[in-house]
């Protein structure tokens, strides 16, 4: 998983360095352009443009390694709710101003996406709820629905685990564990606990927040 994260950051800062900027000198070329199928170009051009910029968002957010966790939730969670319409209560406790080792954010976050994306997938719903909390030892990740649910070891054996099992792989790679409950029309509470030492130091805060609400 550190190498497929690599390769996910890798090809991010190409698609963002190289495709993009080169979209973009071809779209301010376009614009000096007073014919018509140059102006047609242009708008094909800027829709390709927003369009690798997503891809590189979706790979890999720079922000989650230049400012950590905390600051990439906050805004994958605007940027989920502006994609499906799904409002996000988001509750933290302990992660301000603080960052953890690089695979425990990657994998918190990982996890969170992931479980998020099943929501919008599957729940049928308009609410979701994430919750983090951070003591010395331990990171611990909540997301929440009171959707249509699921019975997770069906699930499991019919290999229609909808990114289960690479989330429980994560959490147990960090030396963490994962949790699903849930049932046919009782909604899905996810939980996982990341250990992240106690060397993991910074200024505790709390904070209540709705993504879109």
């Amino acid at each position: 998983m550190e190498v497929q994260e690599a390769e996910r950051r890798h090809v991010a800062r190409e698609l963002h360095d190289e495709i993009g900027q080169g979209l973009t000198g071809i779209h301010l070329l376009l614009r000096m352009s007073t014919c018509e199928p140059a102006h047609q170009a242009q708008e094909v051009v800027g829709e390709l443009i927003g369009r690798v910029r997503n891809l590189s968002l979706d790979l890999r957010p720079s922000m989650l390694d230049d400012l950590g966790l905390l600051p990439a939730l906050l805004w994958h969670l605007d940027r989920y709710t502006a994609q499906t319409d799904i409002s996000v209560t988001f509750r933290h406790t302990g992660l301000e101003g603080r960052r953890f080792p690089p695979g425990v954010e990657t994998g918190a976050y990982r996890i969170v996406q992931e479980a998020l994306t099943n929501v919008a997938r599957y729940a049928g719903v308009r609410e979701a709820t994430v919750r983090l909390r951070a003591d010395r030892e331990t990171l611990h990740v909540q997301v929440e629905d009171q959707g249509a649910g699921f019975d997770p070891e069906t699930a499991l054996a019919a290999r229609a685990t909808s990114g289960l099992s690479g989330m429980r792989e994560r959490a147990a790679l960090l030396g963490g564990t994962l949790k699903v409950e849930s049932a046919p029309g009782a909604g899905v509470r996810l939980q996982a606990e990341l250990p992240v030492g106690v060397e993991s130091t910074g200024r505790e805060g709390h904070d209540n927040r709705r993504a879109g609400g």
